[in-house]
């Protein structure tokens, strides 16, 4: 079996992870399976020789590239939107580690929405100088995995999990309810429809003045959509027009799926005969934003940018 040099690296950087959590902290290390996407590790806080049972996933990179970058404060690590919506939605608190192999120290940093910064190729964090992998940061490790603070995540989930439980049958009230969900969204908002009304449109775009929203929607629009899209949104919407979309979801901070047979328009939320889920499960928000980013990235195509003059006539005929 061909072994390449990245991979020793990487895996020389896990490694050292493991030795150095069990004999510097005295904490569990478990490496992670190569499906658990985006973490690499988890750790389990001891205490006086006993397992907590109170875990922190890490997202691993070893070395030398990931150290190029470097501010006033510490190196400067990127990563795509897929990765970061994922950690997002996570049960665990998720902290980077970069492992130099040269002066064989490691660094970290957790994902919070205080120290990532999104832009327009992904998003960014500084990993400080001062976060070594060292026995001194035992105490704020504690504090990261603490069920106090994960109260809020678990709080919205709670929310999110009651508007869940009565979605289907509440005709009436579906677009409320949906309404509800969309306020407890925070940081991202994903949503891939085939076809969409000028009004939830509306929404999406006044909802994107407090949080990152991406919609993609299919071709055939109405006149009114696409007067919209010609006139312009807010800048924090982006949306990409994929001809022939059939996928139909909307994902809410990572943490709540909405799927179903409807479309995203007033008309069919409140339609009897359509069928929709809302799932708050881990494994099934990881699944739906995997579904999002293929369609995305472009992988199963390409897509239009309904910002852009040349298509706006042509492809999609917003001139009639």
């Amino acid at each position: 079996m061909k072994v390449t040099r990245k991979d020793a690296v990487s895996q020389s950087g896990v490694g050292w992870l493991h030795f150095a959590v069990t004999s510097r902290l005295g904490w569990i290390f478990r490496e992670q399976p190569s499906q658990d996407k985006g973490v690499d590790a988890h750790i389990e806080e001891v205490v006086e020789g006993r397992a907590t049972g109170r875990l922190i996933g890490l997202q691993i990179k070893s070395g030398m590239s990931w150290f190029r970058e470097r501010t006033r404060g510490g190196f400067l690590f990127r990563g795509n939107l897929e990765h970061l919506s994922y950690w997002r939605g996570h049960s665990l608190p998720i902290i980077v580690v970069v492992f130099n192999p040269d002066d064989q120290e490691a660094y970290w940093q957790i994902i919070s929405e205080r120290y990532v910064r999104e832009n327009e190729k992904g998003w960014s964090l500084t990993v400080p100088y001062i976060n070594k992998i060292t026995p001194d940061i035992v105490p704020t490790l504690t504090e990261i995995c603490s069920p106090e603070s994960r109260k809020k995540f678990f709080k919205k989930r709670a929310m999110l999990y009651e508007i869940a439980s009565i979605f289907q049958e509440n005709f009436d009230g579906r677009q409320s309810l949906l309404y509800n969900a969309l306020h407890l969204v925070e940081h991202s908002l994903f949503v891939a429809v085939p076809y969409i009304d000028a009004a939830m449109l509306s929404v999406l775009d006044f909802l994107s003045c407090k949080t990152k929203v991406y919609l993609a929607i299919g071709s055939d629009q109405s006149k009114e959509v696409r007067n919209l899209l010609r006139a312009g949104l807010g800048k924090g919407i982006e949306v990409r027009i994929f001809p022939g979309l059939h996928l139909k979801c909307v994902i809410f901070d990572s943490l709540l799926v909405m799927d179903g047979s409807a479309n995203l328009t007033s008309v069919s939320l409140s339609s009897p005969q359509e069928q929709f889920s809302f799932l708050v499960e881990e494994a099934s928000c990881q699944a739906a934003l995997e579904r999002f980013f293929d369609i995305w990235s472009g992988r199963h195509g390409p897509f239009l940018d309904p910002t852009r003059e040349a298509l706006i006539g042509t492809t999609l005929d917003f001139s009639q």
